[in-house]
């Protein structure tokens, strides 16, 4: 079901590229940047993660455009995301991350491996 609508935004993004993907409030993304956008995520993961696939990954954002760019870049690259809203303390955060062995953190606050404290 993943690969069919990962599939299905690069079809969008090559046929209807200006066409609106997602709209939250004002905030508006085409196909074309939201396929740019998570090609890019899925990259920058890929480096982090060393390749490997089927592995946790803590979003730590509020909820938006962004949040979902985050979340299509991760499955993207093979992984699964749990999330977090960005007002859940730091603590918590880490107590989270541990419990379900997610190497990595991404946010537009931070970007976090297995080994930093945040």
């Amino acid at each position: 079901m993943i690969n069919k609508i990962l599939h299905q935004i690069r079809i969008y993004a090559t046929l209807f590229p200006e066409r609106n993907a997602i709209q939250y409030g004002n905030e508006k993304v085409t196909y074309k940047e939201l396929e740019q956008e998570t090609n890019y995520i899925a990259k920058v993961i890929e480096r982090e993660m060393k390749g490997k696939v089927n592995e946790p990954i803590v979003i730590y954002q509020q909820r938006g455009i962004r949040f979902v760019e985050y979340m299509l870049g991760i499955m993207k690259c093979g992984c699964y995301y749990i999330p977090i809203e960005d007002d859940v303390p730091y603590k918590r955060v880490e107590y989270i991350r541990y419990d379900v062995g997610a190497k990595l953190i991404v946010s537009d606050k931070i970007i976090a491996r297995a080994n930093d404290t945040i």
